[in-house]
């Protein structure tokens, strides 16, 4: 069973399932799954971002969803945590 079909199967609706638009720029880069992005070039990546949710396919878009989740978190950089605005030796529930 491929990962589409396992996804497809969790999701609502089937139709919730988003693919690469058969117009996209560089779809046969992003489809044959012969090419993985570079730091410098990411044609052939395929990432999701929703809201919270980050998805890439495989192992090859690594370079694309680094890039972009890197951005995000420089965009809402982490508060300082509550365990150490506590002190040392506190418990934070």
């Amino acid at each position: 069973m491929s990962v589409q079909s396992q996804v497809t199967r969790a999701l609502a609706r089937p139709e919730d399932f988003v693919d690469v638009p058969a117009d996209a720029l560089d779809r046969n880069r992003k489809v044959s799954g012969m090419t993985r992005d570079t730091w410098d070039d990411d044609r052939a990546a395929f990432v999701v971002c929703e809201g919270n949710y980050f998805s890439a396919r495989w192992p090859g878009d690594a370079h694309a969803f680094a890039r972009l989740f890197a951005g995000v978190l420089t965009e809402h950089p982490a508060r300082e945590s509550t365990a150490a605005a506590a002190g040392p030796g506190s418990l934070v529930r």
